[in-house]
């Protein structure tokens, strides 16, 4: 029931809980239950990051890391990615790794990726766990480890992420770690 869901997590929101506002942010964005509306969710991502919440700070950082509804600015994008991976957001650091990766708004350094998909892959992120394979497969920013690369293929496509299964997939294959 999206009316209903949106109804409480507005209620949650004016009496300023940071979750509640991240919440009917995704719904604007989303246009779950309301029009879709990008300026509406950027505000209420912005109160729900204000509010200390890091869901909110990595929704309005993929704002503007993609330039949905705002001006693309991958600096700002990376300052709220960094404030919600120091917070413990999963999806946060792995989208900051990626920045790093691909030199966006910041110097290219695989190092400094690899350190934020180590932190998301802890977090349970999937996706992160299959990035931070590939800097193993692939040797960037660490000694080539094609078993390391297996293992966190293997993590990552347990936790659901089907590119994982088939780098897994192509592994076995080849015969490689």
């Amino acid at each position: 029931d999206y009316a209903r869901a949106r109804d409480l997590y507005q209620k949650g929101c004016d009496g300023r809980d940071a979750l509640g506002c991240t919440n009917l942010g995704f719904f604007y964005r989303q246009g779950l239950g309301v029009t879709q509306d990008d300026d509406r969710a950027r505000v209420l991502y912005q109160k729900g990051c204000d509010g200390g919440e890091p869901q909110g700070c990595t929704n309005l950082g993929y704002l503007y890391d993609l330039g949905i509804g705002v001006t693309q600015d991958y600096a700002r994008a990376r300052t709220l990615y960094g404030r919600a991976c120091d917070d413990g957001n999963a999806l946060g650091c792995n989208n900051l790794g990626w920045l790093y990766d691909e030199g966006l708004g910041v110097t290219k350094d695989h190092a400094q990726a690899r350190t934020r998909y180590e932190k998301a892959c802890d977090g349970g992120n999937a996706r992160a766990c299959t990035n931070l394979g590939w800097h193993f497969e692939k040797g960037l920013g660490v000694t080539q480890d094609y078993a390391q690369a297996r293992t966190l293929y293997e993590r990552a496509c347990e936790g659901g992420f089907a590119q994982s299964c088939y780098n897994l997939g192509i592994f076995y294959g080849k015969g490689q770690g």
